[in-house]
């Protein structure tokens, strides 16, 4: 294996595209830091009205059983007392049924 013998010249064209590739992203970080500073003149007291009617949706929508809702664990909260009479009533008579079939 011979050893390289190296060109200055090639070398310098190295360094010129790197410089070149380096001044191209500082160029577009540039341009991408004006644009995003030219959409953020919004007026903030819009943008804090928007987030505290957003906010306010959230809590309103705030599931109280996540998991009940999913189907994952039994609901903990009270039955409806309509739903309490009525189940009352079908066990009543379901136990009645197999009372008269025991006869």
């Amino acid at each position: 294996m011979e050893p390289e013998t190296r060109d200055p010249g090639q070398a310098m064209q190295r360094v010129r595209v790197g410089m070149t590739g380096l001044a191209v992203v500082l160029v577009l970080i540039a341009l991408a830091s004006a644009i995003h500073s030219v959409d953020q003149s919004e007026p903030e007291t819009n943008l804090i009205a928007a987030n505290e009617v957003a906010v306010n949706e959230v809590v309103e929508k705030a599931p109280e059983e996540p998991l009940a809702e999913l189907g994952v664990t039994p609901s903990t909260l009270p039955a409806e007392p309509g739903n309490a009479a009525t189940i009352t009533k079908q066990i009543e008579a379901e136990q009645q049924k197999d009372s008269a079939k025991s006869r």
